[in-house]
């Protein structure tokens, strides 16, 4: 089932990520403060470890789970042209289902740093 996740976002954000998402005809969750030892394939199933920051001072993210590569396209497209600002966006894979929030925000933020480094 195609779903998009909005971790740590705003109400501003989740009002746009929800609207793109019922113009696509597709199901968005928001997730306030999931724990960060959650498995991302129990975050997809609705399944959290309540803990999170209380502050509110985690990036957002945007995790797409169980979308083609053209419905990503257009998901993405959709959302550039709405504005919607987010720290990171993911895909769940079969390779990542398994790993925790925490270990998602790691690699995110690596990759980032990589980027960074060759600009």
């Amino acid at each position: 089932m195609e779903k998009i996740l909005l971790i740590h976002g705003d109400d501003a954000t989740e009002r746009k990520v929800r609207n793109v998402a019922n113009r696509l005809k597709m199901n968005m969750t928001r997730l306030e403060r999931p724990g960060g030892d959650s498995l991302l394939e129990d975050l997809a199933q609705g399944r959290t470890i309540p803990e999170g920051d209380p502050e509110g001072t985690e990036p957002s993210l945007l995790l797409f789970c169980g979308l083609r590569e053209k419905r990503l396209d257009k998901l993405l497209f959709e959302l550039r042209r709405e504005e919607v600002a987010v720290d990171y966006k993911a895909v769940l894979t079969s390779a990542n289902r398994i790993w925790t929030l925490r270990h998602l925000y790691l690699e995110l933020q690596r990759e980032k740093a990589a980027i960074s480094r060759k600009s």
